[in-house]
């Protein structure tokens, strides 16, 4: 019964905004037709199943599993004209990561999207999250170019993780399960720095050559919103963690 109790729970807290009107793109993964993976928002921007990603099952709640060194979720490139078009924004995401050892050389992206399938040091301009340093980054113009807000730490493995990157204007704000990690008020707007919209939109691959995909990790309720949420509003949707892990 309390498992139950706590799933119900789960279910209503990650429900709770699928209307909200400011809600632009939301894969919860629930809804999936052989490889199409649907969004749940007005904006109606499915997803592929790529490289040997699954749908997986945690309780009742769907999740995307990326169990090999190639698996990755792609957003399409209407995802990229859609975040090309952004001012105010958030992104949240919620990601458990098995690999072991923790995170050899580079790359382990949560979400990418880039103008170029592989950016070099003053090519490609591109948004992105990677988990081996707790790391936002936007650049205008390959990774020489870019601007950030990290932890500078390496994440936790085996436990789930909620990860909310929000803007208004150019001030960028990272928050990890809830907590503040830093601010940048200097952070490039999507809408300036994406004139030509990226074209390459992934879950879990990098667009740099010879970069890990994020293996042997799992994917929960990837959102973004066309607006800056306030410190409410994250803790509301970090409070989910501890439901996440309860579960496992």
């Amino acid at each position: 019964m309390a498992a139950l109790a706590v799933m119900s729970l789960l279910c209503a807290s990650f429900n709770a905004w699928s209307q909200d009107s400011y809600l632009v793109l939301h894969y919860t993964f629930e809804d999936v037709e052989g490889d199409t993976v649907k969004d749940a928002s007005v904006s109606g921007i499915d997803a592929k199943l790529m490289g040997g990603a699954t749908i997986d099952n945690l309780g009742t709640l769907k999740v995307l599993k990326l169990g090999t060194e190639t698996s990755y979720l792609d957003m399409t490139p209407k995802a990229g004209e859609l975040l090309g078009s952004l001012g105010d924004f958030t992104v949240s995401v919620y990601y458990r990561s098995n690999v072991n050892p923790r995170f050899p050389g580079y790359g382990y992206f949560v979400w990418m999207f880039s103008t170029e399938e592989a950016c070099g040091p003053e090519t490609g301009r591109y948004f992105a999250y990677r988990i081996n340093e707790q790391r936002v980054e936007t650049s205008v113009g390959g990774y020489n170019h870019e601007s950030i807000i990290m932890k500078g730490e390496k994440s936790e493995t085996e436990r789930w993780i909620h990860v909310l990157y929000t803007q208004k204007s150019g001030n960028g704000t990272l928050y990890i399960n809830g907590k503040k990690v830093g601010e940048n008020a200097q952070m490039p707007l999507m809408k300036t720095n994406f004139e030509q919209k990226p074209a390459y939109n992934w879950l879990g691959r990098p667009a740099f050559k010879g970069d890990n995909y994020l293996h042997h990790s799992y994917i929960a309720d990837f959102r973004i919103y066309e607006c800056s949420l306030d410190s409410d509003q994250v803790e509301r949707l970090a409070a989910n963690v501890a439901i996440l892990n309860s579960l496992e």
